[in-house]
């Protein structure tokens, strides 16, 4: 997946200075935006016969015909693997690297589109605007006695060119709300805030493990949503007068983003194959080959692997033979698994065993110690599993329900809704918590449910808590 070299010709011209819009340059201003119209649509892609072609050559300078654009060549070194041993991958006849390789979401999001709006927020808008940083800094302190969110934010905003992803994942939750309700005003802030909203929603919408209905609104949504960044990096990119400022809508991370609807259509929603969770392995491999001999490197994690893949299967409902040749099923006996193969209980919480709840993009149920004091939530009655959710908030024993208002267009721009206090409410242990909620402002008489928080914003359209 990548540019077409036509794109890419016009999008390093832009990132060298072309003006816009301005009385000479019109017609370079008109032109640009006909690609944009273009780069933010599908187009042809490269097929497993234009890599397995790339592949063949073995000094990786021939030119490729057709890839991806027909009567255009392509160097072979810009498609094909650069470890020239992995290209025997191709000799699989069920693996095109072109539709088997999706969108990856922890470097494409996470650590490329919210790190180039982060670092701009901080390094270029507000670079000079201490006063502005320190609030800003004040508002994100604040926000740790949200119950809306376990995981809580406590960097320096000044080290954003350092975050790790679970920086931006908490950011991309709480700064699109903080900053649409508390710094709207400066035309050169509104400009990066807008990017903020759209992706904050693009996330909630995709950190979801799954879409139990409705899915092709799911898609259609996620789709529009992509568009819309786009198109507010690109206004930002024309309207901004900081000449410190990039041009991020021709960055190839962020045209990656067009590729999300066929790839969930194909795949499924984006969290279930992130790397992010994968990468946490690595510290346990490290720490594993510790204890060996580090003759045979590759036998040994190959062997913990195959038990951890073993316990997965087991905790999914299979079934193994155990050392006495009888087969045992899942269940109660996980535990006696776990004993006789020696694996840390690291690897069976991974797997789906009782763990702690994070957020709404964490699969299983919700437990009841997520259930706290002054915590929000949509419930649902458990005798009336079936009822329609309400939005309530944990006061003691009991849930105090709360209405949302009707949503104005200014509402759905800014990606959150507003809810008043009731005076019904129900006791805690006739409510179930199905789905947990960041009510965290207050503003106006109102409460501001965040639909930035991941989970949320599907969560409350599929359920139609407030009028779309």
């Amino acid at each position: 997946m990548s540019l077409l070299p036509a794109i890419v010709n016009d999008f390093k011209k832009l990132e060298k200075g072309v003006k816009m819009f301005s009385a000479e340059d019109n017609e370079h201003a008109k032109d640009f935006v006909k690609d944009l119209s273009y780069f933010c649509e599908c187009h042809e892609r490269r097929t497993r016969e234009h890599y397995v072609l790339a592949n063949s050559s073995p000094g990786r300078d021939t030119e490729i015909p057709n890839a991806p654009k027909i009567g255009m060549n392509t160097p072979a070194n810009e498609i094909s693997f650069r470890d020239h041993s992995t290209g025997h991958l191709l000799e699989l006849q069920s693996f095109d690297p072109e539709k088997n390789t999706p969108v990856e979401i922890l470097h494409t999001i996470l650590l490329g589109v919210a790190k180039y709006i982060v670092i701009d927020l901080v390094k270029v808008v507000l670079k000079n605007d201490t006063a502005t940083i320190a609030r800003l800094s004040e508002f994100l302190t604040d926000y740790t006695r949200s119950t809306g969110l376990s995981r809580k934010f406590t960097q320096n905003l000044r080290h954003s060119s350092s975050f790790f992803s679970r920086d931006f994942k908490v950011l991309l939750q709480i700064l699109p709300v903080i900053l649409i309700t508390e710094f709207s005003g400066n035309h050169e802030l509104d400009l990066v805030i807008s990017c903020f909203v759209e992706l904050g929603q693009l996330c909630s919408l995709l950190f979801v493990c799954q879409v139990t209905s409705d899915f092709d609104n799911y898609i259609i949504r996620v789709d529009n949503t992509v568009k819309r960044l786009i198109r507010a990096l690109f206004d930002y990119n024309k309207e901004t007068k900081n000449e410190l400022h990039k041009a991020y809508c021709t960055k190839l991370k962020v045209h990656y983003l067009t590729h999300l609807k066929k790839d969930i259509i194909c795949f499924g929603p984006a969290l279930n194959y992130e790397t992010e969770k994968g990468k946490q392995f690595n510290k346990h491999i490290c720490k594993h080959l510790f204890h060996t001999n580090h003759q045979n490197t590759s036998r040994d994690i190959c062997l913990k692997f195959a038990k951890q893949v073993t316990l997965q299967h087991v905790i999914d409902g299979g079934s193994w033979i155990n050392s006495s040749g009888n087969q045992e099923k899942s269940g109660t006996r996980i535990e006696r698994f776990i004993k006789d193969n020696n694996e840390s209980l690291f690897y069976y919480t991974f797997f789906g065993g009782s763990r702690e709840l994070k957020d709404n993009n964490d699969t299983g149920d919700i437990e009841d110690d997520a259930v706290q004091n002054n915590s929000f939530g949509a419930f649902v009655f458990k005798d009336y599993s079936i009822s329609r959710p309400c939005i309530g908030l944990v006061s003691g024993s009991v849930v105090k329900f709360l209405s949302i208002v009707p949503c104005t267009d200014n509402d759905r721009n800014n990606n959150y809704a507003k809810a008043v206090m009731t005076d019904e409410h129900s006791d805690v242990a006739n409510m179930n918590l199905i789905c947990k909620l960041d009510l965290h402002i207050f503003r106006n008489l109102f409460y501001i449910v965040n639909l930035s928080k991941f989970g949320s914003y599907w969560f409350i359209f599929n359920n139609i808590l407030f009028d779309e």
